[in-house]
Parts: C-alpha cells; sequence; structure tokens
C-alpha cells in the first residue's frame, strides 16, 4: 500500500460515519445528477469503497476504513470485517 492509504482509510471511516452509510454506496450517490454529487470536493470526505459505519444496537458507535486496494477490494475487505464486528457484537 501507498503511504497515503492511512489517510485515506480514515477519511473513509470519517465519511461513513459522517453519512451513516457504507461509502461504497455512497459512491453512487456522488455521480453527477445523483443527491450527493459535489460532496467529494469537500476536504475530509472519500467517496470511494472501503469505509463503513460500524453499528450497535441501531446507532453509529464508530467507523472502519480500509485502503490500499482498488475501492471494491477495500471494500470487500470493509464488509468481511463488519461481518465480523456484528457477529462479536450479538
Amino acid at each position: 500500500a501507498f503511504l497515503v492509504s492511512y489517510e485515506v482509510a480514515v477519511k473513509k471511516a470519517y465519511t461513513s460515519v459522517a453519512v451513516k452509510m457504507p461509502t461504497m454506496e455512497l459512491a453512487k450517490l456522488a455521480q453527477p445528477g445523483q443527491t450527493f454529487y459535489g460532496l467529494a470536493n469537500l476536504e475530509k470526505m472519500v467517496i470511494f469503497g472501503g469505509g463503513v459505519p460500524l453499528m450497535e444496537n441501531g446507532r453509529i458507535i464508530g467507523g472502519l476504513g480500509i485502503s490500499g486496494g482498488t475501492g471494491e477490494e477495500d471494500d470487500d475487505i470493509a464488509q468481511y470485517a463488519l461481518s465480523v464486528f456484528e457477529e462479536c457484537c450479538k
């Protein structure tokens, strides 16, 4: 991974919590003509896969950001980590 991957991962975690959805889902909504178009222009926001909010009892308790691969690869890892987290917190 690149050194910048750390900063990108932190921003993915922040973004997923700020918009209350995975960044992969947000990426679709941030395309031209969509609800969140222009969001990528904000300094702290990242709109490609790899960020997921962590929920417990319907409340956001944190965020997870994965970076170092493609958006799809990062999202796959984030989704796996989220499933492990959810299994542990049941």
